[in-house]
């Protein structure tokens, strides 16, 4: 009788691991290209940046906040190096790396949430640089993820964000 009662012990050992969880599965990972918004002189320039993109388990394409996420995380960074040796610009660069705060996507609306930047670009609240703020943003988050509609916010805030840029909250609406 011990014998067969250390025969189920051992069996229910193995068939749960040993108490043990079993590994979780690797991500795949999707190599894509990300389309980002700069400048050259006053004329937006689109360019394409190599990206690999996490997949769940299930999923050919990854969830458009992750596209969204990682083209406004490249863009916040600025040009690269060899981008600016081209003549591209940007009011984003190394030092406005942190400001993105959260990327949502729903029912067809992205939210685009920063950190408190207005020190870091000041220049982007005058009237033609907020006209390049925006193109640059625009350009990228409609580029990058299938949405209707684009709302920006300044930690938290839609009239924050629009504020700097001296006009009133607005939900940005897909060209075309």
């Amino acid at each position: 009788m011990a014998a067969a009662a250390g025969l189920v012990i051992l069996l229910a050992a193995l068939a749960g691991g040993c108490g043990e969880d079993a590994p979780e599965p690797e991500p795949s990972l999707l190599e894509a290209e990300l389309e980002l918004t700069f400048h050259r002189g006053e004329e937006p320039v689109r360019v394409r940046r190599p990206v690999s993109l996490p997949l769940g388990p299930d999923e050919v394409e990854p969830a458009p906040e992750i596209r969204l996420e990682q083209a406004l995380t490249a863009l916040v960074h600025g040009p690269t190096p060899a981008e600016s040796e081209m003549g591209l610009t940007s009011f984003f660069s190394s030092e406005t790396g942190d400001v993105l705060r959260s990327v949502t996507v729903e029912e067809g609306r992205a939210v685009v949430d920063f950190h408190d930047f207005r020190a870091l670009i000041p220049g982007a609240s005058s009237s033609a640089g907020s006209l390049a703020f925006l193109r640059e943003l625009n350009g990228t988050v409609f580029a990058a993820a299938p949405v209707a509609e684009v709302e920006y916010r300044l930690e938290g805030s839609c009239t924050e964000f629009w504020a700097f840029l001296q006009r009133d909250c607005t939900v940005v609406p897909r060209p075309g």
